[in-house]
């Protein structure tokens, strides 16, 4: 056998190797890298969201609202979920790596999608996710406008659970304030359309409301209508 021959024998099986090694530290670092999401029962917000879109309501509420507090905690939890600096170096160079390599590694964690989740899994458990609503009230403000729009949509379905009186209105309504001139239609409509359910603090958003009068959107303009009218009826009730 040749000189030349072994050489690149040794070439070939150093690349494989190579190869080998830098496959088996991509897994490794995918490991460590890769933040769980919190779970529930064994399931992910996003298994949950998928399992609850084959159920009816009642047995959504039997497999997991009727828990009653137990899953609040798991859910508080992904509304603040974020990628450590490991897990975003990881999640900017997945999409990068070849096929083959991706094949063998797991799937980057969608930090907004797992906030997203887990302020609709709230939403669908009704006054059993009170103790959420501080968590969802900080959501408010996530820079991401899917969160923000999960978060008004829950805060506002629960706080219609809740009764007349309830002792976060005032901070709730500091909250959304700011909502009713977010960019996005989805977001206004679901702030608009509900503040009038947070007692008398709501009258601080008569001025908003107002203003929602002109907002481009025709469904924010009657919510908007509708707030004003409940807010006024229940004012002029009071002595």
């Amino acid at each position: 056998m040749s000189i030349h021959t072994r050489q690149r024998r040794r070439l070939i099986v150093f690349g494989l190797l190579s190869g080998l090694l830098l496959l088996v530290v991509g897994i490794l670092w995918s490991m460590l890298a890769q933040q769980r999401p919190p779970r529930y029962r064994g399931l992910t917000t996003t298994e949950w969201s998928a399992k609850m879109d084959s159920l009816t309501s009642d047995e959504f509420a039997a497999a997991f609202g009727a828990e009653g507090l137990e899953p609040v905690p798991v859910l508080v939890q992904g509304l603040t979920f974020m990628l450590s600096p490991l897990g975003q170096a990881y999640a900017s160079l997945y999409p990068k790596l070849p096929a083959q390599v991706r094949g063998f590694l797991s799937r980057p964690v969608d930090p907004v999608r797992v906030r997203w989740e887990s302020a609709s899994l709230l939403a669908k458990m009704g006054s059993n996710a009170a103790p959420a609503m501080p968590a969802l009230i900080g959501a408010l403000s996530d820079p991401e406008y899917g969160v923000r729009l999960g978060a008004s949509g829950a805060v506002t379905k629960i706080r219609l659970r809740l009764g007349r009186e309830w002792p976060m209105d005032s901070q709730a309504v500091a909250a959304l304030l700011p909502l009713m001139n977010d960019t996005n239609q989805g977001i206004r409509g679901n702030v608009v359309s509900g503040i009038y359910l947070f007692g008398d603090a709501a009258t601080n958003a008569i001025p908003f409301l107002e203003s929602s009068l002109q907002d481009p959107d025709e469904e924010v303009r009657k919510a908007a209508t509708n707030s004003l009218r409940q807010i006024m009826v229940v004012k002029a009730a009071k002595p």
